[in-house]
């Protein structure tokens, strides 16, 4: 892998933080999860919209749902 690779993927690890970390607030409303996954699409086509990028944007985005499904549940305990 180039040296000009491994700076993309960097990238690629690094946006993905971003968006975990802006989106860190977790509120399960159509609202808010039409913004991440916006902001999720956005980010991929950055990238050329290659199967990497999909995938660590979606992993970020169902951390996100999990994390807030289970805030949810650990609520109504």
């Amino acid at each position: 892998m180039s040296e000009a690779d491994l700076k993309n993927v960097y990238g690629m690890f690094t946006d993905c933080w971003r968006l975990f970390k802006k989106f860190n607030n977790i509120q399960l409303t159509d609202e808010y999860l039409e913004a991440v996954t916006s902001d999720g699409g956005q980010l991929a086509r950055r990238y050329g919209n290659g199967r990497f990028i999909r995938d660590l944007t979606l992993a970020v985005i169902m951390e996100l749902e999990r994390r807030g499904k289970e805030a949810k549940y650990n609520e109504a305990i």
